[in-house]
């Protein structure tokens, strides 16, 4: 049975190293999907920070116009919070949120970001400063007619509704889709994102802009996944999709176990039959065999010894009783010879 158990050992590596590309694949091209719709959102967000940048409220810092023109940009977005915009020191002249106290974007590291690079900006996971919801800040520099730098155009994102948006998605039984920033923490998940939103997963994190990668992980909920990995061409956005580890191995799993079993059966059957033929073929007639030489040697010259079959032991058998016939005949003829010899009478005798 070892050559069997040998094949079965060997086939089940090569189905799961088969299975972990197939899964991690599969991973992979959900993540993709799952990233190819948040990158129209950040796309979208780009484009409408373009777009005001360019208002001349804006480059005039005319709160009154500017705050008016971003009410009604509000409406278009309703997964926003709020829109702001600020000057060089991150305090705010324009907002939405105007039944709070004047904002500021000053500290924020997304801020620093974009001044220093003059580029569109995401930020990282954050708690609104006015509203205490959980936001995600897009950014984008503005500047004057003077061609001058103005100030920063900021959009707050609610993660509330980022979370929702991802809920409707179509997510298999066991598998999670998590949105991240590039720090690891978690800005959406489903499912349980109220359990995992803010929370930053261990590991390392440090993913460049547009890659892709594969690994298995023990999520923070204890279940084993192979998770795909998709990061956003500005690197400021991590999608993760994770394929329950346990349930994608669920048919290799049931197979081994068919395997198992059979050899295991087979491997009592054969140990059966085995039994049943020792006990027959070997054991039954070595001992008639050794019960005859015990009769021989008590003088029962007679006694044969009957074994059926074709095996090598009924030549064994027959030669014990060609011997035990020779045997009988000497003893015969021996004892003929003694009764045919004359009797000597002792000396003196009549």
């Amino acid at each position: 049975m070892i050559p069997a158990i040998a094949i079965q050992a060997y086939n089940e590596f090569q189905f799961r190293c088969t299975r972990q590309v197939e899964v991690q694949n599969q991973a992979l091209n959900l993540a993709e999907l799952a990233a190819a719709e948040q990158r129209q959102i950040v796309q979208g967000m780009h484009q409408a920070l373009i777009a005001l940048s360019e208002l001349p409220a804006i480059k005039a810092k005319n709160t009154e116009g500017c705050n008016a023109y971003l009410a009604r940009i509000m409406r278009r977005y309703p997964g926003f919070i709020s829109f702001i915009v600020v000057d060089t020191n991150g305090d705010a002249f324009c907002d939405t949120n105007i039944d709070y106290k004047r904002s500021t974007a000053a500290g924020r590291p997304y801020f620093a970001d974009v001044l220093k690079t003059g580029k569109f900006t995401v930020g990282e996971f954050a708690i609104g400063r006015q509203t205490g919801r959980k936001v995600l800040h897009f950014a984008l520099p503005f500047y004057g007619d003077d061609a001058r730098l103005g100030g920063v155009v900021i959009a707050a994102l609610s993660l509330d509704w980022l979370a929702g948006s991802i809920a409707q998605q179509d997510v298999p039984p066991g598998a999670a889709l998590a949105i991240m920033d590039r720090n690891g923490t978690y800005l959406a998940r489903y499912p349980d994102n109220d359990r995992f939103a803010s929370r930053r997963i261990p590991g390392d994190n440090d993913r460049k802009p547009d890659h892709r990668s594969t690994a298995d992980i023990v999520d923070l909920d204890g279940v084993e996944r192979i998770v795909g990995y998709s990061v956003l061409q500005d690197g400021g956005i991590v999608i993760a999709f994770g394929l329950d580890k346990a349930r994608a191995f669920t048919e290799i799993q049931h197979g081994t176990q068919r395997g198992v079993f059979l050899i295991v059966l087979s491997t009592a059957l054969v140990l059966s039959l085995t039994s049943l033929g020792a006990r027959r073929f070997i054991h039954r007639p070595l001992e008639q065999l050794v019960d005859a030489a015990n009769q021989w040697r008590l003088g029962d010259l007679a006694r044969r010894v009957d074994v059926q079959g074709t095996s090598e032991i009924i030549r064994v058998a027959e030669a014990f009783n060609t011997m035990a016939d020779a045997l009988e005949r000497r003893e015969h003829e021996l004892s003929e010879a003694k009764e045919r010899e004359p009797r000597k009478l002792p000396l003196g005798s009549p």
